[in-house]
C-alpha cells in the first residue's frame, strides 16, 4: 500500500512538476523569440555578464538550505523559520557585497554601463531567498500544482512587461526587469496559496542541524554552479558581449529540453528517495527507472535537436543568431548525457550523503584546468 502511495505522489508530482516547466518553457521561449527580435546581441550579453555573478551568489541563499529542509524526515515551521531567518540575512548580506563591487566588476569587463544594472540586478537575490524556502515547503509536501499556478502566472506576467519596456526602447533593462519581476511575482503567488508563513522563531539546534547537512550540499552546488559560470565569465572578459550572448542563446534549446524532462524528473525525485532514505534497494530500484526514462526521451531530442540546429535558428530567430549554431549542436551532445549523472546525484542527497556529494565535485571540477 505504500509503495503504491509513493508511486501515486511521484507522479502526481512528475505530472504538475512537467506541466510547470512545459508552460514556462513555452511562454518564456515565445517570449525570448519576441525579444530576441527587438532587442540586439549587445543587449543579451550585457545581461549574461552581470548574470554571471548573480547566478553564483544566489547559490549561497538556495541551494543547501532548501534541501536540507527536503531531506530532513521531520522538518517543523521551526526548522523552516528557522532556515528563512538565516538565509534571508544571508541575502542581504551578498547583496551588500555585490552592491559595493559593482564598481570592480564594471571594471573587470571594461563596461562602466554596467554599474547601475549590477546593483538593479542584484535585488533578486533576496527575492530568490525568500521564494527558495517556500519551493523547499511546495517539495516537501508534494504540492507541485501550487508551482505550477505560481510559476504560469509569473512567466506570463513578466513577459509581458518584459516585451512592454523592449517596446518602449529599454533595451537592457527590458530584460533586467522581466527577470526580476519573474521572481517576484512567483514569491507573492505562494505566499498566498501555501500555508507556511515565516514567523519569529528561532532554534539554535535545529539550525546546527540543518546546516550541518545543507553546508556540503551548499558546497557541491557551489562548485558545480562557479565552474558552469565560469565559461560565461572568460567569454565575457575575453570576448565581446555579443559573442557571450550567441553562446547563451545557444544553450537555451537543449536547456529547454533538460529542463522539461530531466529538471522535472529530478525535482520530483529527491522528496520522494528522501522517504526511503535507509532503504537502499529501494532506492536503488527507484533511480533504476528514472534514468531509464528520462534517457530514453532526452537523448533523440538532443541528438535531433542537434542535426537541424541551423534551420531551426534562421526560422525562430533570424540569420543574425547564426553563430549560435555551433554552441547549440556541442550542448545538445552534452546535455544528452547529463541526465545519468543528475539522477546519481538526487540519490546521494537523498541519502544523506551530502558529504559524498561534496566529495565528488572536489574530484570532477578539476578536469576543467586540463583542456589548455
Amino acid at each position: 500500500m505504500k509503495n503504491n502511495k509513493d508511486r501515486d505522489d511521484f507522479f502526481s508530482g512528475f505530472f504538475w512538476k512537467f506541466s510547470e516547466q512545459i508552460m514556462a518553457q513555452i511562454v518564456s521561449f515565445i517570449v525570448s523569440i519576441v525579444l530576441a527580435r527587438i532587442l540586439s546581441p549587445t543587449d543579451y550579453g550585457v545581461v549574461s555578464l552581470v548574470n554571471v555573478f548573480i547566478i553564483i551568489a544566489n547559490v549561497f541563499v538556495t541551494s543547501g538550505f532548501s534541501a536540507a529542509l527536503i531531506q530532513k524526515k521531520k522538518a517543523t515551521d521551526i526548522d523552516f523559520s528557522t532556515i528563512f531567518h538565516i538565509s534571508l540575512i544571508f541575502s542581504f548580506l551578498i547583496y551588500g557585497i555585490i552592491y559595493l563591487c559593482a564598481p570592480w566588476i564594471a571594471d573587470f569587463y571594461k563596461n562602466a554601463y554596467l554599474i547601475p544594472i549590477v546593483r538593479v540586478f542584484a535585488l533578486q537575490i533576496p527575492l530568490s531567498s525568500f521564494n527558495s524556502i517556500q519551493q523547499a515547503y511546495v517539495s516537501r509536501h508534494m504540492a507541485f500544482r501550487k508551482i505550477f499556478l505560481s510559476t504560469t502566472i509569473a512567466t506570463i506576467l513578466s513577459g509581458i512587461f518584459g516585451i512592454l519596456f523592449a517596446i518602449m526602447g529599454w533595451g537592457v533593462w527590458a530584460l533586467v526587469f522581466q527577470t526580476i519581476l519573474s521572481t517576484t511575482f512567483q514569491t507573492i503567488v505562494l505566499f498566498l496559496e501555501i500555508p507556511w508563513k515565516p514567523r519569529f522563531q528561532f532554534s539554535m539546534q535545529s539550525a546546527q542541524e540543518l546546516i550541518g547537512y545543507g553546508w556540503k550540499v551548499f558546497g557541491a552546488s557551489f562548485l558545480g554552479t562557479f565552474f558552469n559560470e565560469l565559461r560565461n565569465l572568460i567569454i565575457g572578459r575575453y570576448y565581446s558581449p555579443s559573442d557571450l550572448a550567441y553562446y547563451n542563446r545557444g544553450s537555451r534549446m537543449p536547456d529547454l529540453i533538460s529542463n522539461n524532462v530531466d529538471s522535472t524528473i529530478t525535482s520530483v525525485l529527491f522528496p520522494v528517495l528522501s522517504k526511503h532514505s535507509d532503504n537502499y534497494d529501494k532506492l536503488k530500484s527507484m533511480i533504476r527507472r528514472s534514468i531509464r526514462t528520462s534517457t530514453f526521451i532526452i537523448m533523440p531530442l538532443m541528438f535531433g535537436l542537434a542535426v537541424a540546429a541551423k534551420p531551426v535558428t534562421q526560422i525562430l530567430l533570424t540569420d543574425k543568431w547564426l553563430p549560435s549554431v555551433p554552441f547549440m549542436q556541442c550542448l545538445c551532445i552534452s546535455g544528452a548525457f547529463g541526465s545519468i549523472s543528475n539522477a546519481n546525484m538526487q540519490v546521494i542527497k537523498a541519502s544523506g550523503r551530502s558529504d559524498l556529494l561534496l566529495k565528488l565535485e572536489l574530484i570532477k571540477k578539476p578536469l576543467y584546468f586540463e583542456v589548455p
